[in-house]
């Protein structure tokens, strides 16, 4: 505010020039004050603002955070589901070919012991046939 304070009427102190031209001292100090209280006021809301901005985003940051561990721990649960099943389908492949291997051992095992049997059911035939070719001579 450009202007200086010259005595005025009634022994009072007057502002002339700069903005608003004559004005009463005491009227001059009061809106002086209530344009400082209103630039504090306005300081004090935007420091608020910007403290509730600062909150604002650690909140996200902290959101951002957990979606991304609650990410990253899905990712592990499904891997490890994903190995419990190969783990699975190996086991049941390896029983399967267990079980397949036996079944083909007993397999063997039943035709070995047929063809003993059929062996021996030849070579009584073959003992009667010669006992009774030897009967007969």
């Amino acid at each position: 505010m450009d202007g200086v304070w010259v005595e005025g009427k009634k022994d009072r102190e007057v502002w002339i020039g700069g903005e608003g031209g004559k004005k009463n001292r005491e009227v001059a100090q009061k809106e002086e004050e209530e344009e400082e209280e209103e630039e504090e006021e306005e300081e004090e809301e935007e420091e608020e603002e910007e403290v509730e901005e600062e909150e604002e985003e650690e909140v996200e940051e902290e959101e951002e955070e957990e979606e991304e561990e609650e990410e990253e721990e899905e990712e592990e649960e499904e891997e490890e589901e994903e190995e419990e099943e190969e783990e699975e389908e190996e086991e049941g492949e390896r029983e399967r070919e267990k079980l397949w291997e036996e079944e083909e051992e007993k397999e063997e095992e039943e035709e070995e012991e047929e063809e003993e049997e059929e062996e021996e059911e030849e070579e009584e035939e073959e003992e009667e046939e010669e006992e009774e070719e030897e009967e007969e001579e």
